[in-house]
């Protein structure tokens, strides 16, 4: 009787306490609007040991907070703004993790891909520069409640507009447009202008728009003489050579938000037209032209630095970009050989990349994958190899390969591995710089 007593009493506490249990469960967040986006630290670092400065600040979540970072940008965040994984407001102190990505040495070491997808397309970006922003509490994270937001006002080096994207999904979610405004406090150069740098016309391959273009009046094309113009758009040559054939009346030249690119207006009878020009150098004109613009430069002695203001609805990687947009690039397929000492490496699983503009558009490649370029540009490629050394090929060497490359031809870029270990993510920085 006493033994079917403590059975009975122990089948009555199982079944109490999976009633419990069940009636009481583990509450998780199902609200979708606690989003939080990628993080650089989710990617395989391609340099182990190597980093970009991450910088810890710390919020009072019951506050108005503004922070200002090392390189000038700011964050204002209202109080109220974070809660926890369950949705509930958090009114402890967050420890915030920033972290700003502004070089191709920055890009490269924390592997972030400057692929965007979209409808099945992928594009390559330029970036204006990227930020990571990451906050814990109690070593558990935080997130943004919905319909809040806080405001990063970045300084930036990139002039133009970019598109203001965030890094989810293993993707690039586009945000919005981004305006960028000229920090005229900071500026230490004389000119209110940023100038354009000279670019050599390419007889072979340039479509040179034959219209006197009035351009006195754009500050960064005002100090140069004997300006030709190019057709950079993506219509077809032929096209453009028969519009261009009509009367033409009323040109006007007008600035577009991409560097060196600008809209001319004209109309041929009642018609109104608008066709994308660059402008370019004849051989002649251009040295002269890069010596003015060389005396210009050293005579201001400074950079222009912009300020994008933005808001942020998550936490995560966010970037600053757009397209890249290359009408006259040549596609070519490329294959890579790294040759020392007569040993040569299989470069077939080795990160390999290719570097151009200004450095800021940083495009991952394979063996035999198509590879776009652009001989007005400089052209880098930097191979990444296990012992963080890198393997190189300078843009010299880079238009020396590409010589006689027709579009969709095989070319072989051989590479040279340097004779510096990368140690610091300066040290990868000096070698791109350099190349």
């Amino acid at each position: 009787m006493k033994i079917k007593t403590i059975i009975l009493g122990i089948f009555t506490l199982f079944f109490f306490l999976n009633a419990c249990f069940r009636s009481n469960p583990e509450k998780k967040n199902t609200d979708d609007s606690l989003k939080s986006g990628n993080t650089i630290g989710e990617n395989l670092p391609l340099m182990p040991g190597i980093s970009t400065k991450t910088t810890l600040y710390t919020v009072n979540a019951n506050e108005d907070n503004e922070i200002n970072t090392e390189k000038g940008s700011k964050i204002k965040i209202l109080k109220g703004t974070f809660v926890d994984e369950n949705g509930k407001d958090i009114t402890e102190i967050i420890s915030l993790s920033y972290k700003e990505i502004r070089t191709a040495s920055d890009i490269i070491i924390n592997g972030i891909d400057m692929k965007y997808d979209s409808a099945e397309i992928s594009y390559d970006f330029q970036t204006g520069g990227m930020f990571e922003v990451t906050a814990v509490c109690n070593k558990k994270p935080v997130f943004i409640k919905a319909g809040k937001s806080f405001e990063v006002s970045f300084v930036s080096n990139s002039r133009g507009n970019f598109s203001f994207y965030s890094y989810s999904n293993n993707n690039w979610t586009y945000k919005g447009e981004s305006k960028s405004e000229p920090l005229l406090e900071n500026r230490t150069s004389k000119l209110n202008f940023e100038l354009l740098k000279p670019t050599k016309s390419d007889p072979a391959n340039d479509l040179i728009i034959d219209i006197k273009n009035p351009y006195k009046n754009i500050p960064e094309l005002s100090i140069y003489k004997r300006i030709l113009w190019k057709y950079a758009g993506s219509q077809n040559y032929s096209e453009v050579k028969e519009l261009l054939k009509k009367q033409i009346s009323t040109p006007e030249l007008q600035q577009t938000n991409e560097i060196g690119k600008y809209t001319l207006k004209f109309t041929t009878g009642k018609i109104k037209n608008e066709l994308l020009i660059s402008p370019v150098f004849g051989a002649k004109d251009y040295t002269q032209a890069m010596n003015q613009y060389n005396t210009m430069t050293v005579a201001n002695n400074g950079t222009v630095e912009y300020l994008r203001k933005t808001t942020v609805s998550e936490l995560g990687l966010m970037n600053y970009d757009r397209i890249y947009h290359r009408p006259e690039a040549v596609p070519i397929f490329a294959n890579f050989e790294i040759i020392d000492n007569g040993k040569s490496y299989d470069t077939q699983n080795l990160p390999i990349f290719h570097i151009t503009r200004d450095d800021d558009v940083i495009v991952k490649h394979n063996n035999k994958q198509e590879l776009y370029f652009s001989r007005q540009l400089k052209n880098k490629i930097i191979a990444i190899l296990p012992d963080n050394r890198v393997a190189i090929l300078n843009s010299n060497d880079f238009l020396a390969s590409v010589k006689s490359a027709k579009t969709k031809s095989t070319v072989m870029f051989t590479l040279k591995i340097s004779e510096n270990q990368i140690k610091t993510s300066d040290d990868l920085d000096k070698i791109i710089s350099k190349l």
